[in-house]
């Protein structure tokens, strides 16, 4: 059973990429720094809004790209962070 695609993202080797075009022919890729479908998905859901104002030019691409890799890198520690919680949760209970 495949994903559904997620606009504005490519894929390659597997890592998922924000990918549209700018002003003057260019394009704007970047790595969501993540091989989840998922979490591609949330994070794009929270870029997704503003992509048409870097477009534009109100956004600069240099502060999206600096937002993207902070709001990756918060969902992956609050990610491991619930993993560990949940599986230290579970050797508590069979104790």
């Amino acid at each position: 059973m495949g994903h559904k695609t997620i606009r504005h993202t490519i894929t390659r080797n597997g890592i998922y990429y924000v990918r549209f075009r700018l002003p003057g022919n260019t394009y704007f890729r970047k790595s969501l720094e993540t091989d989840s479908h998922t979490q591609a998905h949330l994070i794009m859901s929270y870029a997704s809004p503003v992509i048409h104002m870097v477009q534009s030019g109100a956004i600069q691409s240099d502060r999206f790209s600096t937002r993207i890799s902070n709001f990756s890198k918060r969902l992956k520690q609050q990610a491991d962070q619930w993993i560990v919680q949940q599986f230290l949760s579970d050797e508590h209970r069979h104790a």
